[in-house]
């Protein structure tokens, strides 16, 4: 899957079911407030398996955050990149710069070390 088809999923997520999952921008997190309800009726209408899902967020930087609260359903997915900021446009247009500026860096220096 590329990325930009990953935020317009992710966008519309969060913009259509907004009683179930939230963006929590002072956390840099997107919290789920009910996992099972949100892997059964939601996450399958976007991906095969929710297993892609929680691999795109963790390729795009996002860890999932430990709750504490067994009895809670609500899981979060962090990413530092975005704490106070909103999840828009130009803020996940800017991430996805420096990951690339630094993926060809890497490649770059890779290729130096190899010559």
């Amino acid at each position: 899957m590329d990325k930009v088809k990953f935020w317009h999923n992710l966008k519309e997520i969060l913009n259509k079911y907004k009683n179930d999952i939230y963006w929590d921008s002072q956390e840099g997190s997107i919290v789920i407030l009910n996992e099972d309800n949100f892997k059964e009726n939601i996450i399958s209408q976007f991906y095969d398996k929710k297993e892609s899902f929680t691999r795109q967020l963790n390729y795009h930087g996002f860890r999932k955050v430990k709750n504490k609260d067994k009895s809670n359903k609500k899981i979060a997915y962090k990413n530092k990149n975005f704490v106070n900021k909103n999840l828009n446009e130009q803020e996940i247009e800017s991430f996805e710069n420096k990951r690339e500026q630094k993926k060809e860096q890497i490649i770059i220096n890779t290729t130096v070390l190899n010559l």
